[in-house]
C-alpha cells in the first residue's frame, strides 16, 4: 500500500472509533425562579413580541387552555389551565406545542362543536 492510501484507511478506521463529545439539552421545567425573595411564574417561557391569543383545550381536561403564537419570531407557546373551575391560572406546558405543525404569519383555533 502506498503511504496515502495507508493514511486514509487508517483516518477511515479511526473516524469509526472516535465520537464527539455530544451536548443534551433537557428542559427543567420545575426548577423554581426567584427574584427579591418572590417565586416568578413561568419563568422559562421566554419573551414574546407580536402574539396572538388563542384558547383550546390542549389536555382534554374540558378547560380552556392558552396558545400563544409570535409572528415575530414563529414561534408557539402552549399554557395549560391549572386553575380550579371557572379559575383561569395558566402554566407553561412546552411539551403540547410540539403537536402543532410548522406555524407561519397566523394562527387561529376554532372549536366547531
Amino acid at each position: 500500500m502506498t503511504r496515502p492510501t495507508l493514511s486514509f484507511a487508517l483516518l477511515l478506521f479511526l473516524s469509526n472509533i472516535v465520537t464527539a463529545q455530544t451536548i443534551t439539552y433537557n428542559e427543567l421545567l420545575t426548577a423554581t425562579v426567584e427574584h427579591n425573595g418572590e417565586s416568578i411564574l413561568n419563568p422559562f417561557c421566554g419573551g414574546m413580541n407580536s402574539t396572538q391569543l388563542s384558547h383550546a383545550d390542549l389536555n382534554n381536561d374540558g378547560k380552556n387552555d392558552l396558545t400563544v403564537y409570535d409572528f415575530n419570531t414563529e414561534t408557539l407557546k402552549t399554557f395549560i389551565n391549572i386553575g380550579q373551575a371557572g379559575e383561569a391560572f395558566y402554566e407553561y406546558q412546552p411539551r403540547y406545542a410540539k403537536n402543532f405543525p410548522k406555524i407561519s404569519s397566523f394562527l387561529k383555533l376554532v372549536d366547531y362543536n
